[in-house]
């Protein structure tokens, strides 16, 4: 975190993406309140595309419920699916945007 501070200091931009699940969104969350970031493919949006993309049952959310202020819909559409979609799911969109 002292690391991401110092470059948001310097002026760094960052984006994030992480797990579809109850705990990527903490974990999204909790990186927020120390450096501001901008969703990359982290939303509700996203996350339904996945869900509807994904060629065998996804596993089951489990966990507490979390928030996603930088998109309320997000964490409703989780909700919503009961179902976590991993990173790993979505890399060939993320590795897309990166070339």
């Amino acid at each position: 975190m002292a690391l991401l501070a110092h470059l948001h200091e310097l002026r760094a931009e960052f984006r994030y993406h992480g797990d579809f699940d109850w705990g990527g969104l903490r974990i999204a969350t909790t990186l927020n309140q120390h450096v501001p970031w901008q969703p990359w493919r982290y939303t509700a949006e996203e996350y339904r595309a996945a869900v509807a993309a994904a060629g065998s049952a996804p596993p089951p959310l489990t966990g507490m419920s979390a928030l996603s202020p930088w998109d309320p819909d997000l964490a409703t559409a989780l909700a919503e699916h009961g179902v976590r979609i991993e990173e790993e799911a979505v890399l060939g969109s993320l590795l897309a945007d990166l070339g």
